[in-house]
């Protein structure tokens, strides 16, 4: 027979992983509303959010979302003063937001809009 009471007494739980609350609340600071420009170099910043989500349904502890975010994820993103949303603008001149549909630009003038409620309607 086998005496299991020496591994029973002994084993100890896994280290928890991230919680969903925690991971809202990275989220929440680190959002391209506050922190980050929405693209880098041409990609979207929401690679951070997904990245967040996988880790915390993977299972991953706290110290490996924080080191994972601190020193994969963020450090590619821009500020929402960087390069390249100064190279890009924010499409000055343009009057029918319907032309921006699909370009990929001006996010923050058209959110900035809306918020104001100058955007009645957008024609595609």
């Amino acid at each position: 027979m086998c005496d299991n009471s020496a591994s029973s007494s002994s084993s100890s739980s896994p280290p928890s992983g991230v919680t969903a609350s925690e991971v809202r609340s990275f989220l929440s600071e680190n959002s391209v509303e506050k922190r980050f420009f929405i693209k880098w170099m041409g990609y979207r910043a929401n690679h951070m959010a997904h990245a967040a989500v996988a880790l915390h349904r993977l299972g991953a502890d706290s110290g490996h979302f924080h080191r994972y975010m601190r020193e994969v994820a963020m450090p590619r993103l821009e500020s929402r003063d960087g390069p390249t949303r100064r190279a890009e603008g924010e499409a000055e001149g343009v009057e029918d937001l319907g032309k921006l549909v699909g370009k990929g630009t001006a996010y923050y003038r058209v959110c900035e809009d809306l918020t104001k409620g100058e955007v009645v309607a957008v024609t595609v």
